[in-house]
């Protein structure tokens, strides 16, 4: 029995891992497009400001 419940915790420690991995690489992507959008919001600022 207690061969089963070592099993059941390590497939359950890897799932957690991979959502882990999972959520990390869906946070970093989110990110990169906020970053895209501010780089673009920046760029037409400093095109208004030079038109000035």
């Amino acid at each position: 029995m207690t061969g089963d419940m070592k099993e059941l915790n390590s497939v359950g420690g890897y799932e957690k891992k991979r959502n882990m991995r999972e959520l990390s690489y869906v946070g970093i992507d989110e990110l990169k497009q906020k970053l895209a959008y501010t780089i673009l919001e920046l760029e037409s600022m400093k095109v208004a400001a030079m038109k000035k």
